[in-house]
C-alpha cells in the first residue's frame, strides 16, 4: 500500500501559524512562508494602498484592505496579497479573521524573493479562483501587469503598463493612478 499525503487544512494552517512567527500562506494544500518585505516593497505598498483608498473608499466604491491579511479562495487556498479590494455586490465577505470569497481585485508586489510565486503560482490559483483582476506590481521593472478575464486557470488578458503611463482598473469603475506615483524615489539613509 501507498501512503498518500493529505493536503494541509485550514485547520493545519493555523495550528502551524502558532508554531511559528512566519507569515504563511496555503495554496492547493501545501504551506509557504510569505518573505519579509523590503523598504522598496513598503514605500510601493504605502503609495498604492493611499491611491486605491482614495479612489475606492473614499469615493464610497468598496473597501480596501492591506497585508498581511487572509484571503481565503477555498478550502485548500489562504493566501496573503498585499493589497485587497472588496466591491459591494462582489464574491468576497469580511469574516472576523479573513476574507472569504473572490475579491474584485488581488495586488502583489513582486520582488526578487516572491517573483516565481506571485508570476507563475498565484496567477494560476486565482484565475482558477476565478478573481476578476489582478495586478503585479514589478518593484524591479517599475510596471504594472494587470491579469483580467479569467479562463481555466489563467488569465486571457494581460496589460502592461509603465512609469509613462496611467495604470487603470478593469473591473473597478473611476480607478486611474500614473505609474510613476506608484514607485518611491531612490534615496539614502532617510
Amino acid at each position: 500500500m501507498v501512503a498518500t499525503l493529505e493536503p494541509y487544512t485550514v485547520a493545519d494552517l493555523r495550528r502551524l501559524r502558532e508554531e511559528t512567527k512566519d507569515r504563511l500562506e496555503m495554496i492547493e494544500g501545501e504551506v509557504f512562508v510569505v518573505p519579509k518585505s523590503s523598504v522598496l516593497h513598503q514605500g510601493a505598498s504605502v503609495r498604492l494602498t493611499h491611491a486605491l483608498f482614495v479612489q475606492v473608499e473614499l469615493a464610497g466604491t468598496g473597501r480596501v484592505l492591506c497585508g498581511p491579511i487572509d484571503v481565503k479562495l477555498s478550502d485548500v487556498d489562504v493566501v496573503q496579497p498585499d493589497l485587497v479590494v472588496i466591491l459591494p455586490n462582489g464574491g468576497a465577505r469580511l469574516a472576523p479573521e479573513a476574507i472569504v470569497g473572490l475579491p474584485a481585485l488581488l495586488v502583489e508586489l513582486v520582488s526578487p524573493t516572491s517573483r516565481v510565486q506571485d508570476r507563475q503560482v498565484k496567477r494560476r490559483i486565482y484565475a482558477k479562483a476565478a478573481v476578476p483582476e489582478y495586478w503585479l506590481v514589478d518593484l524591479a521593472s517599475r510596471i504594472v501587469a494587470v491579469l483580467t478575464d479569467p479562463v481555466e486557470g489563467d488569465y486571457r488578458t494581460e496589460v502592461t503598463v509603465g512609469e509613462g503611463d496611467t495604470l487603470r482598473s478593469a473591473t473597478i469603475p473611476g480607478v486611474e493612478i500614473a505609474v510613476a506615483d506608484l514607485f518611491p524615489p531612490s534615496f539614502k539613509g532617510v
